[in-house]
């Protein structure tokens, strides 16, 4: 079954598709939907494609994968229940996902993971390594000083002209989400970019066809391990100087590597933990804060506005650091970024025991999805939702449907530090650059992509600089 370009969504008098048990394996889950799963369409247009079939077929869905029935919703109640009653689990086994490897393809980064690390526990253990990084997530304001400092040092080495604002934006991440991991030790860790860079690199290659093969190799194996050695050396630098000097700031006793040591893991579990980190908390916040700075270049009027609150608040408060809390059109702009163009779209869960979406039978061990970017899309939520408009005032913890970093106890930890690099970024680069539409550019959402479930481009995002 190949979707129509032209498919429209369904009326009241038309029927869906049913799946029989012998098709399925299983008892026919009754919701609307196609009746399998289009591989090229899902292995090359991704979230996009999810998108389609909402739009299609309503805010509950199912398709067959593999012979098996697998739910996607974006209704409010819906996905609410997916992402917070215990009625769902995550979905993912990282043994049974690799097998004997210590890296798990993961559809949703550019880049694998490695194993063994808070990203992979399940349950209490999960929840016990959250509750132990607590003071990192809960106290952004800790790390401001250190963040300034960082975000100052790096936009400084910008240059004028066209430039790449994708990758000037994850080294901007990497080196911020380093002052989290490292606090005022966050500089000498830097020794690790370069072979984070060269992996980077390697694997937007590796993953820009689509349909590629999702196995991980031996090369995939060695590269991994290239960031994992990186990052080793870091764990013992750091711990070598906290030994010698300590603590030296809030900021470096609140850091993640700090909260590790005194809980006392292992230096090979610290590595590896920095490594998905690194990934994770790097690539999606840097795909959204330049999608954004993207936006921005079109959107003039924004711009501006964005400048007038940065200047207003440095000049009343004497810099952008003490007058952080002031940001508040800053936060909605990256807020509405963040939506828009939701770098990281699928969110999986699996049913942990019987239980119903949508008036539909749905069975113990069932794969229920989210697509982030489907659940941004619907007009019934976020009116003209292909429009960058920061005037939606959209509360990222409150609102339900604003799914970006998930929900509940499973939702991204580390959601409040990401929001804080970003917010202060945008105002930092926005104050000291302008920012207009590089010659002959089209949008990024018409180039080359990385071919899974992520927003990332393979060719860069050109922007034109000038410093103000």
């Amino acid at each position: 079954m190949h979707l129509a370009n032209n498919m429209q969504p369904l009326d009241d008098s038309q029927e869906f598709d049913e799946f029989s048990p012998s098709e399925s394996g299983r008892a026919p889950i009754n919701l609307p939907g196609p009746r399998d799963e289009e591989f090229v369409e899902y292995n090359s247009k991704q979230h996009h494609y999810l998108t389609e079939l909402h739009k299609a077929y309503g805010d509950s869905i199912t398709i067959i994968r593999d012979g098996m029935p697998v739910v996607f919703v974006r209704g409010r109640k819906e996905v609410k229940a997916v992402l917070q009653s215990e009625d769902f689990g995550k979905t993912w086994d990282s043994e049974a996902a690799s097998g004997g490897t210590a890296v798990d393809y993961v559809m949703n980064l550019i880049q694998p993971m490695l194993k063994n690390t808070i990203f992979n526990k399940h349950g209490d253990e999960n929840m016990a390594r959250r509750a132990m990084l607590r003071p990192l997530f809960t106290g952004p304001q800790h790390f401001l000083p250190q963040l300034t400092d960082s975000i100052t040092e790096e936009i400084g080495l910008w240059g004028q002209g066209v430039v790449d604002i994708q990758d000037l934006s994850h080294n901007l991440l990497r080196k911020n989400i380093l002052v989290a991991m490292c606090g005022d030790y966050a500089t000498q860790a830097h020794s690790c970019l370069e072979a984070f860079h060269e992996v980077m690199e390697y694997f937007v290659q590796r993953y820009k066809a689509a349909c590629h093969d999702q196995s991980v190799n031996a090369e995939d194996d060695r590269m991994m391990h290239l960031i994992y050695d990186a990052s080793l050396r870091v764990v013992q630098d750091f711990r070598a100087l906290v030994e010698a000097h300590g603590a030296t700031s809030e900021a470096t006793s609140r850091s993640m590597l700090n909260l590790y040591m005194k809980a006392g893991y292992s230096d090979a579990e610290m590595a590896a933990t920095i490594v998905n980190v690194m990934i994770a908390a790097g690539e999606a916040p840097a795909s959204a804060l330049a999608q954004t700075l993207e936006e921005l270049a079109r959107n003039p009027a924004v711009q501006e506005k964005l400048l007038a609150e940065a200047q207003g608040i440095c000049a009343s408060s004497g810099s952008l650091l003490e007058g952080y809390s002031g940001l508040e059109y800053t936060e909605q702009c990256m807020v509405e970024g963040l939506r828009l163009f939701a770098p990281a779209t699928l969110v999986q869960r699996s049913a942990m025991r019987d239980t119903m979406i949508s008036g539909a039978h749905v069975p113990k061990g069932t794969v229920v999805g989210i697509c982030v970017h489907s659940v941004h899309a619907n007009e019934a939520e976020f009116p003209c939702a292909q429009e960058f408009n920061p005037d939606r005032d959209t509360d990222f913890e409150l609102s339900p449907a604003f799914v970006t970093f998930s929900k509940g106890q499973r939702g991204c930890p580390g959601k409040h530090v990401a929001l804080a690099i970003c917010k202060l970024s945008l105002a930092m680069i926005v104050k000291q650059f302008e920012l207009t539409v590089a010659p002959n550019q089209p949008p990024s959402a018409q180039c080359a992509k990385v071919a899974k479930m992520v927003e990332w481009s393979v060719n860069g995002i050109p922007v034109a600089l000038r410093r103000r």
